[in-house]
């Protein structure tokens, strides 16, 4: 497996277009993990490299969970705190990263990444987690697709955008995050 290296700035500047273009995650599907694991209000929850804010926020209004969102992008942060404001919870957002998982989470019935768990040190990550969740939490990976999913999204995409590859219109790269 290949870690990829820790760049606490890696996403500076890009707040404003991951709250913009990202995809949320659907009401349904955070209720679904709540009724599977038994998330009550009040419990603590970790929304680990949690961005903008999307998932820990949707958590937080739908589950009244106390939410605790950690990323070291400042920028990320406040765009986080201004999208909780404006929904209405109450998240406490912490600058850090999964290198910084200790006791002052703990104890945490989940924790969550959305999109997020493949720029860290994995093992070191579930075991940091394990160490500060209680016997029945769980950590919920989040993610762009079904792990069985086919055919593969992507795949479909490419198959209709070809046509108009060979057009003068620009387009997204599918999965590059460039145009052209």
């Amino acid at each position: 497996m290949t870690t990829i290296p820790f760049e606490a700035r890696r996403f500076q500047s890009t707040a404003a277009y991951y709250a913009r273009y990202r995809v949320p995650y659907p009401d349904r599907l955070i209720e679904r993990i709540a009724e599977q694991t038994g998330l009550s209000a009040g419990e603590r929850v970790l929304d680990l490299g949690c961005g903008p804010g999307q998932l820990g926020i949707a958590i937080a209004r739908l589950t009244k969970a106390a939410v605790i969102g950690l990323d070291p992008e400042p920028e990320m942060l406040e765009a986080a705190e201004a999208d909780a404001a404006a929904a209405g919870v109450d998240i406490a957002f912490v600058r850090g990263s999964s290198y910084d998982l200790d006791s002052r989470f703990s104890p945490l019935k989940m924790s969550v990444m959305g999109r997020s768990f493949h720029w860290m040190d994995r093992s070191a990550t579930l075991k940091a987690l394990d160490e500060i969740t209680v016997a029945d939490g769980c950590v919920a990976l989040f993610g762009d697709r079904h792990i069985s999913s086919t055919p593969d999204w992507r795949q479909a995409v490419n198959t209709l955008v070809k046509p108009l590859r060979r057009s003068a219109m620009p387009i997204a790269n599918v999965g590059s995050g460039r145009i052209g």
